[in-house]
């Protein structure tokens, strides 16, 4: 059996892994934990090179009473956040030329069971090189501002979407249906 919760009361799935002997968490070093929140925006964005569609995703692990998570608990969520960044922010270009920026796993620490009035402060935890973790106090003002992606989740610095690389035009010669050959403008990239 794992072992048992804290606070409150587990969702019936929940209960009923903790109570697998089969499942037991010393003989069989087995660590289970549940993510508590996957933010997932859709955006639209537009700068100098045009527009592009992105996709903003972070996963937020939840503790009340000012709490952290336990030592097997945060190796995981390292492991994790090391999977889904890759040792940093991962950027995919998927088929449908859609960019995703995956920012990885955060702990959210509050003092109560919610969030208070925007002056109240929370505990907004990011993994460092390594494993350890970075503490630091926001109000529920940024914490809002975090988990609409107005601030980037890693830095708390507003997120900056343009992309800053050179871009130019060349003439690229292209075969027209017909078997014709014409030239076409087409925007870089460095």
């Amino acid at each position: 059996m794992t072992r048992s919760r804290t606070y409150g009361v587990d969702p019936p799935f929940n209960a009923w892994v903790r109570n697998q002997r089969g499942l037991d968490s010393v003989i069989r070093g087995l660590v289970v934990t549940d993510i508590d929140m996957c933010f997932h925006q859709y955006r639209t964005h537009v700068d100098g090179i045009g527009t592009r569609e992105v996709h903003l995703v972070m996963d937020v692990e939840v503790k009340t009473r000012d709490a952290l998570p336990a030592p097997s608990q945060l190796e995981t969520l390292w492991i994790r956040h090391e999977r889904l960044t890759r040792g940093g922010i991962a950027m995919r270009h998927s088929q449908r030329g859609i960019t995703s920026w995956h920012f990885g796993m955060f702990i959210l620490s509050l003092p109560g069971e919610a969030p208070g009035d925007d002056d109240d402060h929370v505990r907004w935890c990011s993994f460092r090189n390594g494993g350890a973790l970075r503490t630091r106090s926001i109000t529920v003002g940024d914490l809002r501002r975090v988990l609409g992606f107005d601030l980037r989740p890693d830095t708390l610095k507003p997120l900056d979407l343009r992309r800053h690389h050179f871009t130019g035009e060349i003439a690229q010669e292209v075969e027209t249906p017909l078997g014709f050959t014409t030239a076409e403008i087409v925007k870089v990239q460095s």
